[in-house]
């Protein structure tokens, strides 16, 4: 059940309710109190008229409130018997199958009875009140019970809703991208978690700025797998459960222009399209030709200046150049350049130089292929979230391609990453 609802500009925190009385007059009366001064749905709202029947409701659903008259029948063809509620009341602490409401609130119309059955409430911190035709006492204690349970519940929701919240999260597609990343960033930094908050294990750790001392909280994520429906699945999730201002994604991917590029170059995608989008059609001659349909997702302006910050800087892509050499990824002489530019996703891994060509022709300054920046994109644009995809090139995308260049693109998208979030972010 959807918990929140507005009126009249209040947000109120519904609770469901279970109201177990049989006389018809009392319910009507409950009912208008709940509905038409506590603000709570009809549909919110269970009836019992007998014990028989609230205890199966009690064993089926979770109840934020019980409102239980002292003097019930037992089952539908009994009449009322003084004994039988208050037993029913032990059997919600005893009988392992129910379900026990947060809140319980007895009411009797028995002034003889009252004290007596006061003593057994209060000692379960439970609340009885005296129902009353001519008197509104009754109305303000059972009102009061609602506005603090509705009150209690939208402070549950905020500390989770708190606690599930991170700055930014990052998002890799596979295990070694996502090794490189927790070693760039500190591995020591990093809290691993796992919890149903979201479905596949998170790290989690705080990164302090260079510059006016903001601390950001981060949670990365590895999909496992590679592909643009993978990665939208969880960049969805990611973006739904932890609500992270800007989302990043790092690891390795083939280059589109080997004359401009290098190994272990880090392309910032810009813009990204994907190249499998059109329709197929059958030619005369029986072949098939394939219209191409362009639709390009581009980041914003304010990670575009952000990461033609970092990239132009020399300083900045020294540093990465000499942890890279630290770590004997590059040789001596050897640098990487990064480069804001447009990229292109599709479904496959390319090894084809035919399919390369092909590609370069839909745009001339297509720098890098994926297979999961469109669907990183598109997840964000959707969900109304900032993305950006930080990528090295490992190959050409042409045949005879292999893993050697993995790490180092890898780590260098990591490192540029790192110094993105901590220097112009």
């Amino acid at each position: 059940m959807e918990r929140k609802a507005k009126t009249a500009n209040i947000t109120f925190i519904m609770i469901s309710i279970l109201i177990m009385e049989d006389h018809e007059e009392k319910i009507s009366a409950l009912k208008s109190l709940l509905v038409d001064e506590c603000n709570i749905p009809e549909e919110a709202i269970d009836v019992a008229k007998n014990i028989y029947d609230g205890r199966l409701l009690l064993q089926e659903k979770i109840y934020d409130l019980l409102l239980l008259d002292m003097v019930l029948p037992a089952r539908a063809d009994l009449e009322p018997n003084e004994d039988d509620s208050p037993k029913f009341i032990e059997d919600i602490y005893t009988n392992p199958n129910i379900y026990i409401p947060s809140q319980i609130v007895g009411e009797t119309s028995h002034d003889d009875k009252f004290e007596e059955l006061k003593l057994r409430f209060e000692d379960k911190l439970w609340t009885l009140v005296q129902y009353k035709n001519n008197s509104n006492d009754w109305k303000s204690k059972i009102r009061a019970k609602v506005f603090h349970l509705q009150r209690h519940i939208q402070q549950v929701e905020t500390s989770v809703s708190q606690k599930s919240h991170y700055d930014l999260a990052i998002v890799c597609a596979l295990r070694d991208e996502y090794n490189a990343l927790l070693d760039v960033f500190g591995k020591d930094r990093w809290k691993k978690c796992q919890d149903s908050t979201f479905p596949l294990p998170y790290h989690t750790c705080r990164i302090a700025t260079s510059g006016i001392g903001q601390e950001y909280s981060v949670c990365a994520v590895c999909v496992g797998n590679s592909g643009m429906v993978q990665t939208s699945i969880y960049t969805t999730a990611a973006c739904k459960i932890f609500t992270p201002k800007t989302i990043f994604m790092t690891g390795f991917s083939a280059g589109l222009k080997d004359c401009k590029l290098k190994f272990g170059d880090i392309v910032i995608a810009k813009s990204v399209q994907d190249y499998s989008r059109g329709k197929m059609l059958d030619e005369p001659t029986g072949t098939v030709r394939f219209l191409r349909e362009i639709h390009q997702i581009s980041i914003s302006h304010r990670l575009q200046y952000a990461a033609e910050e970092i990239s132009s800087d020399r300083g900045y892509i020294s540093d990465i150049n000499l942890q890279l050499k630290d770590m004997n990824l590059l040789e001596d002489g050897e640098n990487v350049k990064a480069v804001v530019a447009p990229t292109v996703c599709g479904p496959f891994v390319v090894a084809s130089s035919e399919i390369v060509d092909d590609i370069n022709e839909m745009d001339r300054n297509l720098m890098a292929l994926d297979m999961e920046g469109f669907g990183l994109y598109a997840a964000c644009q959707a969900m109304g979230v900032e993305c950006l995809w930080v990528k090295g090139v490992a190959d050409y995308g042409k045949p005879g391609k292999g893993d050697a260049y993995h790490k180092l693109a890898s780590y260098a998208s990591a490192m540029f990453l790192y110094k993105l979030i901590k220097e112009s972010l």
